[in-house]
């Protein structure tokens, strides 16, 4: 039917723009499968001479409260791809409409 027809549409429509964001999200990067609150999400990341773009995927109705970074090298003072620290990313947050903090 034409219904039926048009939400095949619309869906792969959005798969399109969702991997095209992905593919965006991800230039010069890649992507890492990580474990929070026993809960699996992803962590995009790319990055450029200039800077490093980090995107945590949320679950509905979670809103970030900060973000910590360590052990990150500053790029004139990278001579390698590998370093002996090992970077942390510690994002702390809560769900919308309630006070629990993640």
């Amino acid at each position: 039917s034409a219904v039926a027809n048009q939400a095949t549409l619309e869906s792969k429509h959005q798969k399109l723009n969702q991997q095209q964001q992905e593919e965006q999200w991800t230039a010069k990067g890649g992507t890492v499968v990580v474990n929070s609150n026993e809960q699996e999400r992803k962590l995009y990341w790319c990055q450029d001479r200039y800077s490093v773009s980090l995107r945590l995927q949320l679950c509905p109705a979670e809103k970030v409260k900060s973000v910590t970074a360590e052990g990150i090298v500053k790029f004139e003072d990278r001579h390698a791809a590998i370093s002996t620290t090992k970077p942390r990313l510690q994002c702390r947050g809560y769900k919308s409409g309630k006070g629990n903090e993640n």
